[in-house]
């Protein structure tokens, strides 16, 4: 673990001198007002980081790694002078992934492609970020900006499921072991507004694909609901700060986890579900 943060934040000073390097660029301005979002912070924390940590032991780090599946996350470039502050940042995060894992940024541009969707519309173009919810499954993007004349590097993040940015992260040139653990922080605290959800992208009458699987902790005959829809609860600032699911319409169980990122689930009971429908791992009774 101890090697791990090394090696995290040896990765993310390289990506920020590299992102000192680029060209000139003026990022647009990003509501970050320090009040509001501490205020945030305090009335909707988080989940803890003792296992980012090495906080539980070994028998309760296990156990909760496997009874919660792991969210994806991905982060981008917004600019072309954040390509390389973008990929070591990448490695990074990818060798300290805890709760979390890294989807694969060509799948996440090539969706964005598709739907006729760029990077700088994620923030304020719901239908992008729905795109990306169903495949490949991506809950938070990370767009990264450089800005030369100060040597930070900024990233702001999208929801896919809550829609809109929850907050940025801003690391300064030079980073040490602080910011990085703020970093992985202000994920976990993101990911922690909604329950794990995955939607399906594929199939027709009992049987769908999902754009889940060995990487998220699914298993064989694990039981999900499909839900209606869910309301996306926002602070006065506009900030998405909670979701709240829909009604459960259907119910299914994983029949089989086909790779690290797609298993096929069969409809088991109600209505089956479209793109459009939230899927949750059903709470153990």
């Amino acid at each position: 673990m101890t090697r791990s943060r090394l090696f995290f934040s040896a990765c993310l000073s390289a990506a920020l001198l590299a992102g000192c390097a680029m060209g000139d660029y003026n990022p647009e301005p990003v509501d970050e007002t320090p009040s509001n979002y501490e205020f945030e912070q305090r009335q909707y924390p988080g989940i803890p980081l003792s296992r980012l940590f090495g906080i539980l032991g070994g028998d309760a780090e296990d156990t909760a790694t496997q009874d919660t599946p792991r969210p994806s996350i991905a982060v981008i470039a917004a600019r072309p002078n954040a390509l390389n502050a973008t990929a070591t940042l990448t490695d990074a995060l990818r060798d300290a992934e805890p709760d979390f894992y890294l989807a694969d940024a060509r799948e996440v541009l090539d969706r964005l492609s598709t739907m006729d969707c760029t990077a700088a519309e994620l923030v304020d173009n719901t239908a992008c970020g729905e795109a990306l919810a169903a495949y490949p499954g991506v809950r938070l993007v990370g767009l990264v900006e450089s800005e030369t004349a100060s040597g930070t590097t900024r990233i702001v993040w999208v929801d896919t499921l809550l829609g809109g940015s929850p907050g940025t992260t801003t690391l300064p040139a030079g980073a040490s072991t602080a910011p990085p653990r703020e970093l992985l922080d202000e994920i976990e605290a993101h990911l922690s507004l909604a329950p794990w959800t995955t939607r399906a992208f594929d199939g027709e009458g009992e049987s769908w694909l999902i754009a889940a699987g060995e990487r998220s902790g699914l298993r064989a005959g694990d039981t999900l609901h499909i839900h209606a829809d869910g309301q996306t609860l926002r602070a006065p600032t506009g900030r998405p700060i909670a979701w709240e699911p829909g009604e459960i319409i259907g119910k299914a169980s994983v029949e089989r986890v086909l790779g690290p990122n797609v298993a096929r689930i069969t409809v088991t009971e109600g209505m089956p579900p479209s793109p459009d429908n939230p899927i949750t791992r059903a709470l153990e009774e």
